[in-house]
């Protein structure tokens, strides 16, 4: 134990600056515990709080810094449904000119690069349209829980066909 206290007393500038930066950089080693010993150390008088202090600004300064020159990357994910009713949904048989009843279900990936100067973006979406997108599960548990009256439709019949 005696040694790695000398050992962050003369080096422990150095050693704040590279485990900051690192933990910056993305690795998943925390820096609290060892901003806890250096200040622990600047109470007894062997580190300089102010020292320590900018060591670390200056460390999370640096990380950020080239964070943001190689573009802050990130990932998105969604999940979305849709339901159509027929503008009058109080009729059994709806009205072949109007909206049939139908529900779609997407699923998204998006990966996104930001840049000082510009955006990139990717998003793949892929879905169902039909029986298979649940539309009437959801309609269903709406119902059950007395949800919006607008899911209080009559039909399914006249419902969308099945679509890739």
């Amino acid at each position: 134990m005696e040694s790695t206290i000398q050992f962050l007393i003369h080096h422990g500038y150095a050693v704040l600056f590279a485990w900051v930066l690192l933990e910056q950089g993305g690795l998943p080693i925390p820096a609290v515990p060892l901003l806890l010993a250096a200040g622990a150390l600047a109470a007894t008088g062997r580190m300089n709080l102010a020292l320590i202090f900018g060591t670390a600004v200056l460390a999370t300064l640096a990380g950020d810094g080239s964070w943001y020159a190689c573009g802050r990357r990130t990932v998105s994910y969604a999940v979305s449904q849709a339901m159509f009713t027929p503008e009058d949904t109080d009729r059994v048989i709806p009205d072949p000119t109007d909206r049939p009843y139908a529900g779609t279900l997407a699923f998204g990936l998006g990966l996104h690069v930001d840049q000082p100067n510009r955006y990139d973006g990717l998003r793949l979406v892929v879905g169902l349209v039909g029986p298979w997108a649940g539309a009437r599960l959801t309609r269903d548990l709406h119902r059950f829980r007395g949800g919006f009256p607008a899911l209080r439709a009559r039909g399914p019949r006249g419902r969308a066909g099945l679509s890739p």
